[in-house]
């Protein structure tokens, strides 16, 4: 959780952040806790019953499985049933070039349909 509180520091936020042992209940008030995910899962009861927000830090942890949504969890499920290890699709980054080509063939793509109603008035027009 060191590393949470490191891009804390690096977003210049003034949060605060207590460090607590997973099965010792931080004292005071607090709205929210950050868990790793091996920690949510087998969580000791104070977190169970913790009514704020929970926030989970996915990590590697044997025999758990990560997904993002159903597809992929339908994924995992086929793999594990033809005995195969499961493989999460990697994300694709985009980068700021892919937006801005993105951009320029949407405004040629406009351009080119003004030139083709154009010439379709022309033609009407008969000029």
């Amino acid at each position: 959780m060191e590393s949470v509180r490191a891009a804390l520091t690096k977003l210049g936020s003034k949060v605060q952040v207590t460090t607590t042992k997973p099965d010792v209940r931080p004292e005071g008030d607090f709205n929210a806790i950050l868990l790793n995910g091996a920690l949510a899962v087998d969580a000791p009861e104070w977190i169970r019953s913790f009514t704020g927000s929970r926030v989970v830090v996915q990590n590697e942890v044997k025999d758990i499985v990560w997904t993002d949504n159903a597809a992929q969890a339908a994924q995992s499920v086929q793999q594990l049933a033809e005995g195969e290890e499961v493989v999460r699709p990697q994300k694709v980054a985009r980068s700021a070039w892919t937006f801005l080509i993105y951009v320029f063939a949407a405004l040629f793509m406009l351009e080119l349909l003004f030139v083709l109603l154009t010439l379709g008035i022309s033609l009407v027009a008969g000029f």
